[in-house]
């Protein structure tokens, strides 16, 4: 039970950030358009003309990052669980406090410095005509997603049953207060 709890509460925040981002689309990200998502290469590789080199090169990159970032992390994790200690304390030792924020900090900072060195040496593996194939791919994804198009039809089907039985639960008058711990424990795995 609890199971399918966490399940439809990870299904509706991946929706409302989606619905979100749909929203605020409308703002321009001038380095995320700069760089193009590892996973549409490998899907787009043909459409795109990825060399069997290429295709191989951004796997493994992807293989070697993976494991990187696992390790980043639990230090990540490992870091915000001490914060969350030292801040749950009936009086927060502001030094700590700030100390160990810093360390939270610096732990994201090593995540974002590595993610843009991946990108970065993407980017640099695709000649001009596959970058311009690759914005052409993406623009046709944004396009698709500005007329509702963007759920995968499999996501949508599980949306709707998860929004099916979050009215039958209001409808049986049961409190949704419970799901709140596990979404705000889920949420910034959804970043």
């Amino acid at each position: 039970m609890r199971l399918g709890v966490l399940a439809a509460c990870i299904l509706l925040l991946l929706c409302g950030r989606w619905a979100f981002a749909q929203k605020t689309q409308k703002t321009s990200d001038p380095m995320g358009e700069s760089f193009f998502p590892p996973d549409l290469l490998l899907r787009e590789a043909e459409a795109i003309g990825l060399t069997d080199e290429q295709k191989q090169f951004l796997q493994k990159e992807l293989q070697t990052v993976k494991s990187r970032f696992s390790e980043f992390q639990q230090q990540l994790q490992k870091e915000m669980t001490s914060l969350a200690e030292i801040l749950a304390a009936e009086r927060v030792d502001e030094q700590k406090a700030v100390e160990q924020l810093d360390k939270v900090l610096e732990q994201e900072r090593q995540i974002r410095r590595e993610q843009l060195k991946l990108l970065v040496s993407i980017k640099n593996q695709l000649t001009p005509q596959q970058q311009a194939k690759a914005r052409e791919i993406m623009a046709e994804m944004k396009a698709q997603k500005g007329q509702g198009k963007a759920l995968p039809p499999s996501l949508q089907a599980k949306m709707e049953k998860v929004q099916g039985a979050l009215k039958k639960w209001k409808q049986e008058g049961r409190d949704f207060a419970p799901l709140a711990p596990l979404i705000q424990e889920l949420e910034p795995l959804l970043r």
